[in-house]
């Protein structure tokens, strides 16, 4: 909040304005993004976790870590095979 409220000073000039501008807008669309970003990966790695490890006790914090943790970083590419 504080970033934003600070980069209301940078409206009255000339050059960075109109890009404070955009970016303002733009955020609009990017949180639109994460939050369907967010219901995938929780969607896949609850049914990954699920059909992994199907005799798990739900009520574990480290299930619910799993849950997101995992799916997170294979969209980046590391597989955690160790």
């Amino acid at each position: 909040m504080f970033f934003l409220r600070f980069m209301q000073f940078y409206y009255a000039h000339q050059n960075i304005g109109p890009k404070v501008v955009m970016i303002y807008r733009m955020l609009g669309d990017v949180i639109y993004f994460l939050c369907i970003y967010v219901i995938f990966v929780l969607a896949y790695g609850t049914l990954a976790q699920g059909m992994l490890f199907p005799n798990a006790d739900p009520s574990e914090w480290n299930t619910l870590k799993k849950v997101f943790y995992n799916p997170y970083w294979q969209t980046y590419g590391e597989l955690n095979l160790e």
